[in-house]
């Protein structure tokens, strides 16, 4: 059994079929049984009937298994059912000699929020017995209106949740992925639920299919409100963005072509809507507009013109944040009056305005899981790519730099020999590069101290394409000027405050349209370095400016994620600092970061010449797949120390033991990407045959390890390696063991 994957959640995210059980659920039953495991189902008298049934061809399979009480089925009472039961008979089945592998067919008992909290109260206890003994579980809802938080914190007990959608199992490990699985369900069991509430009112709207795309959606719904609601005409009024006051003409669904032509092109009905618009939005109350009694001459003749007989402005928002308009009427040919159907119609447009935007959310929620998969793919190529060129790099800089010395006092080969090493670190710095935008690297989270002055000139000259390049080819022209007083020193990683000023700039340009400036500054101020970045952009207001700091709040549309300013955010605040943005409309924006100031001095090791290390002798094994990297390896060591170094190509894990036991390694320096056997296998089997060995893991590149797997592993160096590199490995290594 995988000790690691006791306790599973299968969520049915799609309609409920009676007579059919998840092939999922059916192969891990079957699996369990041809592991020799006493398998029990706990499921409700309306499946129980047909559920042997379910399994096809493995029916006769189960019964064998049942006359041989290797299968127990027990059956709940849906109305009224008693977990606690469960608990005690699993007690009584269970002995040491048998593993259990007990499925929770649940799906028509947790319907709501009370069921599932008496749920979650008895499962605890179900699941903290199977913590100590051979027992798992899986259990099987259905996806329902569950109130998030709450549902979030029941799945976090399990190990693994498996998600059935658009007929795909859809498996999530991760604890950290649990998150967004809940959000991505409960999103669709939101919209699901609000889509039932609108069937009631009539059958016509069944089976909108939530697979389209949200335009044809929003078409699709409005339309069938005008069939629904025998209307003539539906026009959506809405904010563009969260919090936004102002809000313009979306769509219109029905209207004729001069009707058309007023609402896009005259001047009197344009402002009257808006108007009355504003009015709707400021009271919180719909409007029926009777046409005979407008005040408004001109306008009333219009309406009249356009042979409206009545019309409907309907107050619609979501959340308290996204705000509306819905105007609804019919024309003189339709010969319906409204003023019976107002509460009617008035529910239909307000649920009708949630479901776009649930709708428009899970659209973009799955733009974003596209995203983020594009962006792992390309992580993972890079990966591969840096990888292979840092295998490459390793034996050419190392080959330069012992030739350096070789030929030290021949000045002409010194310089080609310069030449060379200078054009492989560049290689080595555009990897270095490709690391960061990939932000998979091994060393993301590494601390350093340093004055941010230096950070400010890099991501400055780094944006010029932006501000420079790409806004003169715009026509606009922009300014940036840098003040910079700070003496003092931060503490955090570097690359992570480089992208922080960075996208306040990119922002910052952006929110520049004809002319303007960006104004950087830095001073020290009461134990704080204080930076401070402005713009005269076109500035943002105060209810924009309480959201801006929030994941996936955006103002650039489809242009921006939503994401940089929380990553910033969350950058600034992991270093213990504070930013806040001052913001007027018309005016500017000036975001001021304030960041501890870091008192500690740097520790470094003092590099050793080379004779410095002659008198280390010690027994070392490198091992990697590359000859060439084994050999620059040992060529180096040799160089720098009387160490006995010993190469080995990894055949696979029982080679390296058997080398290992042949003579006692003082340290193994191991690659990590191999393709027979990786080095966190190697590394615990080193730790397994002699603990005081030293293990230093080498790489192209890796992305960040776990605490598991550091657990045998004493240091990271990554590739390309350098003379210098392992004469500052082994200025470590002795540091460690003179402390020792």
């Amino acid at each position: 059994m995988d000790m690691r994957i006791k306790n599973r959640l299968y969520i049915n995210n799609q309609d409920f079929i009676l007579t059919e059980l998840p092939d999922f659920i059916k192969k891990k039953a079957i699996k369990s049984l041809d592991a020799k495991k006493k398998v029990i189902i706990f499921t409700d008298s309306i499946y129980n009937n047909s559920l042997k049934d379910m399994f096809g061809e493995f029916s006769k399979y189960l019964n064998e298994n049942v006359n041989y009480k290797n299968l127990i089925i027990e059956v709940f009472d849906c109305d009224e059912p008693d977990l606690r039961y469960p608990l005690q008979f699993i007690m009584n089945t269970y002995n040491s000699n048998n593993n259990l592998f007990v499925i929770w067919d649940i799906k028509n008992i947790v319907k709501d929020k009370e069921r599932l909290h008496i749920a979650i109260n008895n499962f605890k206890e179900i699941l903290n017995l199977s913590e100590y003994k051979d027992i798992e579980n899986l259990l099987y809802i259905q996806n329902r209106k569950y109130d998030f938080e709450f549902f979030y914190e029941f799945c976090k007990n399990f190990d693994r949740i498996i998600v059935y959608n658009n007929d795909k199992d859809l498996i999530f490990d991760d604890k950290a992925e649990f998150y967004k699985a809940i959000n991505f369900i409960c999103s669709c069991a939101k919209l699901k639920h609000q889509n039932e509430n609108l069937l009631l009112f009539n059958n016509t709207m069944s089976n909108i299919p939530t697979s389209f795309h949200k335009d044809d959606f929003k078409e699709n719904i409005m339309n069938q409100l005008i069939k629904v609601c025998e209307l003539s005409f539906c026009c959506l009024y809405t904010s563009s963005k969260a919090y936004e006051n102002i809000i313009s003409l979306d769509k219109c669904y029905g209207i004729t072509k001069t009707h058309r032509y007023y609402l896009f092109n005259d001047m009197d009905f344009i402002k009257f809507q808006q108007d009355i618009n504003k009015y709707i939005i400021s009271s919180g109350k719909s409007l029926n507009l009777c046409v005979d009694y407008m005040n408004n001459k001109v306008v009333r003749d219009k309406f009249l013109k356009l042979n409206i007989k009545c019309v409907l402005g309907i107050n619609v928002q979501y959340d308290n944040d996204i705000k509306g308009v819905i105007w609804v009427g019919r024309y003189e040919d339709n010969v319906n009056n409204m003023d019976k159907d107002i509460g009617y119609i008035e529910s239909m447009c307000k649920t009708i305005f949630c479901l776009i935007q649930e709708q428009k959310k899970l659209f973009n929620l799955k733009n974003r899981f596209i995203e983020n998969e594009k962006l792992r793919v390309m992580g993972e190529m890079a990966a591969g790519i840096a990888h292979d060129i840092n295998n490459i790099l390793t034996p050419i800089i190392g080959s330069v730099q012992l030739l350096k010395d070789k030929y030290s006092e021949d000045n002409i080969i010194q310089r080609q020999l310069k030449l060379i090493e200078m054009c492989a670190y560049d290689a080595t710095n555009i990897i270095n590069k490709l690391k960061k935008i990939t932000r998979s690297s091994n060393d993301n989270n590494e601390v350093d101290i340093f004055n941010v002055n230096g950070i400010i000139i890099d991501a400055v000259s780094l944006t010029k394409n932006k501000w420079f390049t790409e806004s003169i080819l715009k026509g606009i022209k922009i300014n940036i000027s840098t003040n910079l007083n700070s003496k003092e020193k931060i503490q955090g990683n570097i690359t992570e405050i480089r992208e922080v000023i960075i996208n306040i700039i990119s922002n910052a340009v952006d929110a520049i349209k004809e002319q303007g400036s960006i104004d950087i500054s830095t001073k020290d101020e009461d134990n704080f370095v204080i930076i401070e970045i402005k713009d005269n952009g076109i500035g943002i207001n105060d209810q924009i400016g309480e959201k801006i700091f929030e994941p996936f709040f955006t103002t650039k549309g489809k242009r921006g994620s939503g994401l940089g300013l929380s990553i910033v955010y969350q950058i600034i605040h992991s270093i213990g600092g504070v930013i806040h943005c001052k913001s007027a409309k018309d005016i500017g924006t000036k975001f001021v970061i304030k960041v501890p100031i870091c008192n500690i001095k740097k520790i470094t090791y003092n590099k050793q010449l080379k004779k410095d290390f002659q008198y280390v002798s010690k027994n070392v094994l490198v091992i990697d797949d590359n000859v060439d990297v084994r050999n620059i390896l040992f060529q180096i060591i040799k160089s720098i120390t009387k160490c006995k170094v010993k190469v080995l190509d990894p055949i696979n894990i029982d080679e390296v033991e058997k080398e290992l036991k042949k003579r006692n390694y003082d340290i193994v320096i191991c690659d990590f990407s191999m393709p027979n056997v990786n080095g966190i296998e190697i590394a615990k089997k080193v730790k397994e045959i002699n603990l005081d060995t030293y293990f230093c893991l080498m790489t192209g590149w890796i992305g960040t390890l776990n605490e598991e797997s550091m657990r045998f592993v004493d240091e990271i160096l990554n590739k390309p390696l350098t003379k210098e590199t392992i004469q500052d490995f082994f200025n470590r290594y002795e540091n460690i063991c003179s402390l020792n």
